[in-house]
């Protein structure tokens, strides 16, 4: 028994030395988080200056094309959380980083802000006014992009605005077929798939204000089958401004995205041929 007391105490201070080494081998800090995450980016309103922005696929910094309100491509980001996105250095910023050690491939791309998944694997970011000098989360909208959550013929409105919000969705001449929603900030409706390939729609958006519901926003527009189309509703500006009646001010803006069209078969195709027995 005195033999097992012993080995048991033993393989117990030989797991804490290696759990020790590892730690120190780390520095004490717990290993950060790393993922792949596929991603999107746009601005809400461009800068009037606005830096090229970079972000790394594999080994590579590649040109992070971010345009006004619609998504040029996705980009693949693996590595460690949250996504960093660069700037090109100045020459006085290349020359000090050169002295301080930094790799060669590093020199010239100086991390300018950060993009927090949030746990989600495939997502879309808009930049809003002054997001590249404030450089916080809350001046990012990031919101799931994933086609399981968001098929294309659908409509999602997501509410940024700060206070809670009631929606209707009608279709035009079907007033029965209308879908009624209720959104916090930070929540997302997301309709009933279109039934024919185009729809036109009304959106409806009302807040309570002095404990009654009044709209603050109605438009329509035609949708389309092919497509998915998020509405954003944020405050007017950095202030939340209400007009002499006491109703919010909020800002609305929209992006589509078209289904990616599906390569068409060659006429000419060679047959398959057949497997070897």
């Amino acid at each position: 028994m005195k033999y097992f007391k012993y080995l048991f105490i033993g393989l117990l201070g030989l797991l804490s030395a290696v759990t020790a080494e590892a730690q120190a081998r780390r520095g004490g800090v717990p290993a950060a988080e790393t993922d792949t995450v596929t991603f999107r980016c746009a601005y809400w309103e461009k800068p009037a200056n606005a830096p090229q922005l970079f972000v790394k696929e594999g080994r590579d910094y590649v040109y992070l094309n971010v345009l006004k309100m619609a998504f040029a491509r996705p980009y693949k980001y693996r590595g460690v959380l949250p996504i960093p996105v660069f700037r090109k250095a100045t020459p006085e910023e290349v020359a000090q980083r050169k002295a301080e050690g930094v790799k060669a491939a590093d020199l010239e791309y100086v991390p300018l802000l950060a993009i927090n998944p949030r746990g989600m694997k495939d997502i879309g970011v808009i930049f809003l006014p002054g997001a590249l000098e404030r450089k916080t989360e809350d001046s990012q909208l990031v919101f799931d992009y994933s086609e399981k959550t968001f098929p294309y013929g659908a409509i999602r409105v997501l509410n940024f605005s700060g206070r809670a919000l009631l929606g209707r969705l009608i279709p035009q001449d079907e007033e029965k077929k209308g879908e009624n929603f209720r959104l916090k900030n930070r929540e997302a409706f997301l309709s009933k798939p279109f039934d024919d390939e185009r729809q036109i729609y009304e959106i409806q958006l009302a807040t309570v204000v002095n404990k009654k519901p009044t709209k603050v926003f109605s438009s329509a527009a035609a949708f389309y089958k092919t497509n998915r189309v998020l509405l954003f509703i944020v405050p007017a500006d950095s202030k939340s401004a209400k007009d002499q009646n006491g109703i919010p001010q909020l800002d609305f803006r929209m992006i589509k995205d078209q289904r990616p069209l599906t390569p068409p078969k060659p006429e000419n195709a060679p047959a398959p041929k057949p497997a070897a027995r």
